[in-house]
């Protein structure tokens, strides 16, 4: 019994260490959206929703929908980024090659929809 139980902690120590190490020796994400002014749209259920005007100013995304505005910090990623809003959905924004993100709309963890900003000319 007691062999059990140090063999049981040596081994979470030792994945413990591994994981900090890990996250110690991971790079950095280095891509992120593209600063600029952006319309953004959504695909909820098969149906489009009206673009709505959204401007990308360092790691802040800023919406201005019928509403009025919200703002969310866009965390980076390897792909492009992702900001979470006020109502519990994250907004996944993968770089496209024209310039234009597309991604995943989860809530609660299970995709609802797909966002699509694209950068206004």
């Amino acid at each position: 019994m007691r062999t059990a139980i140090t063999r049981g902690i040596a081994v979470g120590v030792v994945a413990a260490s591994a994981a900090v190490g890990a996250a110690a020796i991971a790079p950095e994400a280095s891509a992120k959206v593209a600063g600029g002014t952006y319309r953004s749209s959504l695909v909820l259920g098969g149906y489009h929703t009206t673009p709505r005007y959204a401007v990308v100013h360092g790691d802040v995304y800023f919406e201005l929908g019928p509403f009025g505005g919200e703002q969310s910090k866009i965390v980076p990623t390897k792909a492009g980024g992702y900001y979470d809003t006020s109502w519990g959905r994250r907004y996944v924004l993968n770089r496209q090659r024209n310039g234009s993100y597309r991604g995943p709309v989860y809530l609660a963890g299970i995709v609802i929809g797909e966002v699509v900003l694209t950068p206004s000319r």
